[in-house]
């Protein structure tokens, strides 16, 4: 009865299920658990410490899009626990590439999952993996776990559910500070959006699929890149910011794009970015300080901008800001990638319509 509360306990604080699911597969005699929700474009994973270091690997070496045995654990629709035994002969999981190539020369390779679906969408894949030396798990084994079966899907539906309601509450604050704001995974599709956000569905629009639409080109190729850059040094994704020029009657707009790294991690979900956008105003040429702020530009990269609004062709730029052509021309490449726009005309045209600082 212990378990089955730290079971419920680990629905309302997901930082508990670690400990949980290590209490599980000690209780069986197993090596470890992981509870993963499968995900159309980013999975959301935890484990037990034993076995966090094969996971995070499976993940970043690309296990996930390989892995035979899960395959045909959803393929098949199983509704209880289920051993790979139940489902290939030994010999043919000692073959498999996913045991033979990777979890083999780990020491692991025999495994029991479960496969729960839920309403948005995504499937909970909760599982247990055996050391190869101890054989498959036992009849005993799977007795037990089917037992904390029904509390485990409802447990894992519980946090799915309430990871949602946390990303939904948070998009809603932005709307309550003016923020337009939205939620989106690495395809693009959009979890969750505040009202300002749908407002903007002339350059922003939410289409089939929930996929977010960005009617202006070069916005919509730079977000795509965005969304599924890797990270860099450090584990985390910078943020980014994207021009969207005006349309019609629409004033322009500066996307905001802040993968969730950290603490946001555990609210939003791994590999999802949280959406911000600023509406601007026609008003006078900016100043380089909210050029660099809206786009996060190095100091000459905003000076360089500056002077393309002023007309300045690349000689008369350099001889202004004292360097040599060469350095303008590298500086108008980055902020060209920076903005999302291809053309200096287009980036001019942009510029031309933000606001001063006081306006």
């Amino acid at each position: 009865m212990d378990l089955v509360e730290k079971i419920y306990e680990a629905a309302a604080v997901p930082e508990c299920w670690p400990a949980v699911l290590d209490d599980i597969s000690r209780r069986i005699g197993a090596a470890g658990g992981t509870l993963i929700t499968v995900d159309r474009a980013a999975p959301v994973w935890v484990a037990s410490p034993g076995v966090m270091a094969a996971v995070r690997r499976y993940f970043e070496e690309g296990w996930a899009a390989k892995n035979d045995r899960m395959e045909k654990l959803l393929r098949d629709g199983h509704s209880g626990f289920i051993r790979d035994v139940d489902i290939y002969r030994p010999d043919e999981v000692a073959e498999l590439p996913m045991v033979k190539d990777f979890l083999r020369p780990l020491g692991y390779g025999w495994s029991a999952a479960l496969a729960t679906p839920v309403p948005t969408g995504e499937i909970l894949l909760f599982s247990v993996e055996q050391h190869w030396r101890d054989g498959p798990l036992t009849d005993e084994a799977m007795h037990v776990l089917e037992q904390l079966r029904p509390h485990i899907s409802r447990a894992s539906l519980l946090t799915a559910k309430l990871r949602f309601e946390r990303a939904k509450g948070a998009v809603e604050a932005f709307g309550l500070a003016a923020v337009p704001a939205a939620l989106v995974r690495e395809d693009a599709s959009v979890v969750a959006a505040n009202d300002l956000f749908c407002t903007l569905d002339r350059q922003l629009a939410i289409g089939p699929r929930d996929r977010l639409r960005l009617v202006f080109e070069g916005a919509a190729k730079a977000l795509s890149a965005a969304l599924a850059r890797k990270a860099g040094r450090g584990g985390r994704r910078p943020p980014l910011s994207i021009a969207i020029p005006a349309d019609g009657a629409a004033a322009p707009l500066v996307l905001h794009i802040l993968p969730s790294e950290g603490a946001a991690r555990d609210v939003f979900g791994a590999g999802t970015a949280l959406l911000l956008v600023t509406r601007l105003d026609a008003a006078a040429a900016p100043d380089a300080g909210l050029i660099r702020a809206l786009f996060d530009l190095t100091p000459m990269e905003a000076r360089v901008a500056q002077t393309m609004l002023s007309g300045d062709v690349t000689s008369e730029a350099a001889a202004a800001l004292g360097v040599a052509e060469e350095t303008v021309r590298t500086h108008v490449k980055a902020v060209l990638r920076k903005t999302g726009f291809r053309r200096r005309v287009d980036l001019v045209r942009f510029l031309a319509g933000l606001p001063t600082y006081g306006a």
